[in-house]
C-alpha cells in the first residue's frame, strides 16, 4: 500500500523518471518493485553480475526464502541487521531441488532500479490502492 501510494503521489506530481538509489539492500523491497515494473537501468549488468540473489517461495511458509549465489554476499546478509529483524530464511543449492520452493525472480542489491512503463506501474499501484479501500 505504502509502495502503490508513492508511486501514485510522483507521477500525480510529473515525477516521470522514478528510480531507486543505489544502496537499496532490502531483497523483498527490490522484488516487490520488480513486480510493479522497476527493472535495472543496464540490462548487462543482471547478466554479468555474479552476486544474484534468487527470491523464492517455500509452499506453506511465510518466510522470505533466498538463496545468494555468492556466498561473501551471503554471510554478509546472514549477518546484518536486515537479516535479524526480519523473516528472513537462506536457501542452500540443495534447497532449490526441493519441490515446495519456487524461484519467483532474480535481484542484484545495491543497483538502481528504475520504472520503465510507468503506465503499466500506475496501473499497479492503482490496483493495489483500490483493494485496500
Amino acid at each position: 500500500m505504502l509502495l502503490s501510494t508513492w508511486i501514485q503521489f510522483c507521477l500525480h506530481h510529473s515525477v516521470e523518471t522514478i528510480q531507486t538509489i543505489e544502496r537499496q539492500r532490502k531483497p523483498f523491497i527490490v522484488y516487490l518493485l520488480k513486480t510493479f515494473g522497476f527493472d535495472l537501468l543496464n540490462e548487462e549488468e543482471k547478466q554479468k553480475d555474479r552476486r544474484k540473489i534468487a527470491i523464492c517461495k517455500r509452499e506453506n511458509s511465510c518466510s522470505k526464502c533466498l538463496h545468494f549465489h555468492d556466498k561473501n554476499q551471503e554471510m554478509g546478509f546472514i549477518n546484518s541487521h536486515i537479516m535479524k529483524e526480519d523473516n528472513y530464511e537462506v536457501l542452500s543449492l540443495l534447497d532449490l531441488e526441493n519441490p515446495d520452493i519456487h524461484v519467483l525472480d532474480h535481484i542484484l542489491l545495491l543497483k538502481s532500479y528504475i520504472s520503465y512503463d510507468n503506465e503499466k506501474t500506475y496501473e499497479k499501484a492503482k490496483q493495489i490502492i483500490k483493494k485496500y479501500k
